[in-house]
C-alpha cells in the first residue's frame, strides 16, 4: 500500500496517507500529545495549535478506532496504511502473513506500562505478593517477551536475539532513548477540557 515506508509521526500527514491513516480514539490524550511531537513541539500543552495539526490531518483520516479489534480488522483488510498501534499486536499480524513492519518514529514514542498492586486492607496480602514474585520471575518474564513482544522490568531477564529485542521495541538502548516521557500529572488535571475539545474536534469532521 505504501511505497515509501513511513519513519516519523509526521508522515501521517503526507499527501500519499489521503484516506489511508487511522488515530486511537481510546487514547485521545496520546494521540493529541502525538501531533505535537509531529510537529517539533513538547507533548504539551494541548491547544489551539494542536487541534490545527489535526484537522489538517482530517482528510488523511479514514478511522478513529477505539478498540484492538478494530484496528487489526482494518489492517487486515487494508484499508489503513499507518496508525499508532502496539508493538505486540503489531508483531503477532505480520506473524500471521498480515504485511506490515512496527516503526520507531524518528520524533520519539510513548511508553506505558502495567503495574502488579496489593490493595490496602487486602483479604491475602501475602498471597498476592508470592503471586507477585512468581510473574515475575525470570523464565516467565522471558516468555512474555518472546510471546507477546512487550518487555520486562525484571534487569535479569536477556533476551535471546536481535528479533526479540526489536520486536518488544525498548529492548535496544537505541530504541529507549526514543521514549518521550509523558507528565501525567499535567494529563490528569487537563483531562476533562482534553476530552472536551477532542469531542468537539471529532464532531466538527463527523464523528469517527
Amino acid at each position: 500500500m505504501l511505497d515509501t515506508p513511513p519513519t516519523a509521526w509526521r508522515d501521517m500527514w503526507k499527501p500519499e496517507m489521503r484516506g489511508i491513516a487511522a488515530i486511537n480514539d481510546a487514547l485521545a490524550d496520546q494521540a493529541m500529545q502525538m501531533a505535537n511531537l509531529a510537529f517539533g513541539r513538547d507533548p504539551t500543552p494541548v491547544d489551539d495549535v494542536t487541534f490545527e495539526h489535526l484537522t489538517a490531518l482530517r482528510p488523511n483520516l479514514i478511522s478513529l478506532w477505539s478498540t484492538v479489534a478494530q484496528a487489526e480488522q482494518l489492517f487486515r483488510s487494508g484499508e489503513v496504511g499507518i496508525s499508532p498501534l502496539w508493538n505486540g499486536r503489531v508483531f503477532k499480524l505480520i506473524d500471521r502473513g498480515v504485511p506490515l513492519d512496527f516503526v520507531v518514529p524518528e520524533e520519539g514514542f510513548f511508553a506505558r506500562w502495567n503495574a502488579y498492586t496489593v490493595p490496602r486492607n487486602a483479604a491475602n496480602p501475602d498471597l498476592a505478593m508470592e503471586f507477585i514474585d512468581y510473574v515475575m520471575n525470570e523464565e516467565r518474564q522471558l516468555a512474555l517477551a518472546v510471546n507477546l513482544s512487550y518487555g520486562s522490568p525484571n534487569k535479569n531477564v536477556v533476551y535471546p536475539n536481535d528479533d526479540v529485542r526489536r520486536r518488544i521495541v525498548v529492548g535496544t538502548p537505541e530504541n529507549i532513548a526514543k521514549v518521550v516521557p509523558e507528565n501525567f500529572e499535567e494529563i490528569a488535571d487537563n483531562s476533562e477540557d482534553w476530552s472536551r475539545r477532542w469531542n468537539q474536534w471529532k464532531a466538527a469532521r463527523g464523528g469517527a
